[in-house]
């Protein structure tokens, strides 16, 4: 997995999660493994763990190829704002 992460970032760093997501070409447990861990925390608008694992949830898409990027499209609605985890 580091060494996939790694060929992805040759051609530059990644500019944020979407790019992250569509170059990688990562398995969606192991983008999730990563965010879990804090790997994604130095991306813009990632500092929310646990809303970034709602993005790679909505951003991931099975199947696609390494350096085919994925067509932004707004979403209808925007995310909700989550509240933090309960301590049970």
């Amino acid at each position: 997995m580091g060494e996939t992460l790694l060929r992805a970032r040759e051609a530059g760093p990644f500019a944020d999660l979407s790019d992250l997501l569509a170059r990688s070409g990562l398995p969606r447990e192991a983008l999730e493994n990563l965010t879990r861990a804090g790997a994604m925390d130095s991306l813009p608008h990632c500092s929310d763990r646990r809303s970034v694992l709602w993005q790679v949830g909505a951003g991931y898409v099975s199947g696609v190829r390494h350096g085919q990027l994925a067509l932004p499209l707004p979403a209808a609605n925007p995310p909700p704002a989550l509240t933090g985890a309960s301590q049970a």
